[in-house]
């Protein structure tokens, strides 16, 4: 969720051009883009579908559970947005979150969910520091 000193985030005009974002089926472009604004200041939300749905899209009917885990199937598999389970939790990860939202590094605070593991090291001072990537498309 968004931190609660930020009524949300920018959702900057590439991503009218963005291949990645234009494969993405009408349910789960709609669902990327209401993600957006709750990510928090590193790109990092809770990514149960329940919580998903409670909080990202209460109000919209045909974005049912069962509809928003295939979502985020489809967005995990075709953007640099990330569904991972860690220790049993769900997670959602926008590992490019640096290129599209331009945040101070003061202003981050601290790093308390986990990183999606195959792009970046948890260890690390800050997990915006992606150490190999699958894919160099922006999103």
């Amino acid at each position: 969720m968004a931190s609660p000193k930020c009524a949300g985030r920018m959702i900057r005009v590439s991503i009218s051009t963005s291949g990645k974002v234009a494969a993405l089926s009408p349910k789960a472009l709609a669902l990327f883009c209401l993600l957006i604004p709750h990510f928090n200041s590193r790109g990092k939300m809770n990514g149960n579908p329940y919580f998903v749905k409670g909080q990202v899209c209460p109000l919209i009917e045909w974005l049912d559970l069962k509809s928003i885990e295939q979502c985020l199937i489809e967005i995990s598999a075709k953007t640099s947005v990330k569904w991972f389970d860690r220790q049993g939790q769900r997670y959602l990860h926008s590992i490019h979150w640096e290129k599209h939202q331009k945040l101070e590094i003061s202003r981050l605070g601290s790093d308390t969910m986990p990183s999606y593991s195959n792009i970046v090291d948890d260890k690390s001072p800050t997990s915006l520091r992606p150490l190999a990537y699958e894919d160099q498309d922006q999103d």
